[in-house]
């Protein structure tokens, strides 16, 4: 009995310190200080917000080895607005290394690590101490119009997620 409790500890663990090597690297996710949470792709934005400001990713189609992503930025102080579109990539060697790709979400001066998952979703790495990760429904990403009462609707405010870091 205790045999599987050790082994599920042990998994446990495995994903929550960042104890290899490989996880202390800077520039192959998880860095050190990272949390890591499942993110499922389909109706999904995240808000992200830092000192510098916050950003709206949604996910987009899959693709091999990754996914690609739509972004909006805004700076704190407003001055700096951006949008875009990017991919990610999770690509490993035969001994299941990390051999090239694009393993960081970047929607102006906000960087998330990722990782792939299965079909519909893959991983996220953040230092909560740095930057805060909020869920929200990708339709409020861009502007609409509702179809049942032709009733136009705002995309999301970052601004209100912005708070004074010191």
């Amino acid at each position: 009995m205790w045999g599987r409790y050790a082994i599920v500890a042990f998994f446990t663990l495995q994903f929550i310190l960042p104890g290899s090597s490989e996880s202390q690297r800077a520039d192959t996710p998880p860095r050190k200080g990272d949390i890591s949470a499942p993110v499922g792709y389909k109706d999904l934005m995240l808000v992200i917000t830092t000192a510098d400001g916050a950003c709206a990713v949604v996910f987009g189609n899959r693709i091999e080895m990754g996914v690609t992503y739509k972004y909006r930025f805004e700076s704190k102080d407003g001055k700096t607005l951006s949008t875009g579109e990017r991919k990610v990539l999770d690509r490993e060697n035969a001994k299941g290394e990390h051999d090239g790709g694009e393993l960081f979400i970047k929607a102006g001066q906000i960087t998330l690590g990722w990782s792939d998952g299965d079909d519909g979703r893959g991983w996220i790495y953040y230092n909560p101490q740095n930057m805060r990760v909020h869920l929200a429904h990708a339709q409020d990403f861009d502007d609409r119009i509702e179809p049942d009462s032709g009733k136009r609707i705002d995309k999301l405010d970052l601004n209100r997620f912005v708070v004074d870091r010191k």
